[in-house]
């Protein structure tokens, strides 16, 4: 009977390999988030924001109508909280608003057809945008999390030791 014996290093490939097909096949934040397509509302409306607070995710609207009315993109207002369906509002751009609510204040989200029609009015007053660079952003979160469980099956998988006399 011939024994073979793996080296190290084809266990440390076989890991890594199975980190990169994790994270390739891993799913977005945003496919994570709304698992239904967005939903239409009966009490939907156009508007163009005034102004925005909340890192953009509260919004005082104007109507076509003339009707002044707040916009909450968020489930949870806040400094230090975020989720992954928050909704952010760009002054002085126009909206066609789907809330979930009938009455203002509106709470809306990510996962509603409320899309924006119309950029900034003035686009010289916009903050320089940050490049994108292409990378999810959940991509680096998840792969600081498979380098223990690579290292551990690299651990487990290891070639016993000869005893040597």
């Amino acid at each position: 009977m011939t024994h073979t014996c793996i080296r190290p290093t084809a266990h440390l490939a076989g890991a890594t390999g199975f980190t990169a097909l994790f994270l390739l096949g891993s799913a977005g934040v945003a496919d994570a988030s709304c698992v239904a397509p967005p939903t239409t509302s009966a009490s939907s409306f156009t508007g163009t924001v005034l102004a925005t607070q909340d890192k953009d995710r509260i919004a005082q609207v104007r109507t076509d109508a003339g009707a002044e009315v707040t916009v909450v993109g968020t489930e949870s207002p806040g400094a230090n909280s975020a989720s992954s369906v928050d909704r952010t509002f760009l002054t002085g751009a126009r909206y066609e608003f789907h809330p979930l609510n009938e009455a203002s204040p509106f709470r809306d989200n990510a996962c509603t057809a409320t899309r924006q029609l119309t950029a900034k009015a003035n686009p010289t007053a916009a903050a320089p945008e940050l490049p994108r660079t292409g990378v999810p952003s959940y991509l680096p979160v998840t792969g600081l999390l498979m380098l223990p469980i690579g290292a551990a099956l690299t651990y487990r998988f290891r070639p016993a030791r000869r005893a040597t006399s």
